[in-house]
């Protein structure tokens, strides 16, 4: 790299700036620059390495003791929610239209590990008439809670919905983000065999 600085830097010496050579002048310090910023950007990365900070939260994290206001108005503890089988959750609003659209495969996850895996929502900021009223109009019912304020969503870094989180029994997060019917299905049905594989019953 200092040899090609040298280089150019002899070529631009020797140049008279007058408006016969401006242009090649010009041309000159474009290669200089198209040649050196790849070694910049490599630079760059070296000294300020992507940050952690939103790596993916799919890695094993304690659950926060958080909690949550249930439909009937009672107050609960997140972790005691989750306790003893995986749980899916699912981070919504009734407003959002991604989070009706998603929620046929909510139900169908419900349906499938229904008796295998804690499955339920979390409603931002609403409140108990509106997401009864929802639910009216629908064919299926998914048990939800309510973040009246958002901070549940604030404390488990979720940053828009829908969203989707699957906990193991010990209260780990294991998976948070957005994915298809089929990922999380997977995911669910790992968590479960581990589970029985390690309290020894059959699944």
């Amino acid at each position: 790299m200092k040899t090609l600085i040298n280089e150019y830097s002899r070529n631009l010496s020797n140049k008279v700036l007058t408006p016969q050579n401006t242009d090649a002048v010009r041309f000159c310090i474009e290669r200089l620059i198209c040649k050196l910023l790849p070694a910049a950007w490599l630079i760059i990365a070296i000294l300020f390495p992507p940050s952690n900070s939103f790596a993916k939260p799919s890695e094993d994290k304690p659950l926060a003791n958080i909690s949550v206001v249930s439909i009937d108005g009672d107050t609960l503890s997140l972790q005691e929610i989750c306790k003893d089988k995986p749980s899916f959750i699912y981070f919504w609003a009734t407003w959002c239209k991604t989070c009706s659209k998603e929620m046929t495969d909510v139900f169908k996850l419900q349906n499938e590990f229904d008796q295998d895996v804690h499955t339920f929502g979390i409603a931002w900021k609403d409140n108990a008439e509106t997401i009864k009223a929802y639910f009216n109009k629908r064919d299926a019912v998914l048990k939800s809670y309510i973040d009246c304020d958002g901070s549940v969503f604030a404390s488990l870094g979720i940053s828009k919905t829908p969203t989707m989180m699957i906990i193991d029994e010990k209260g780990n997060i294991v998976f948070s983000g957005f994915a298809s019917f089929r990922k999380l299905k997977r995911i669910l049905n790992k968590q479960i065999k581990q589970l029985h594989d390690e309290s020894g019953r059959p699944l």
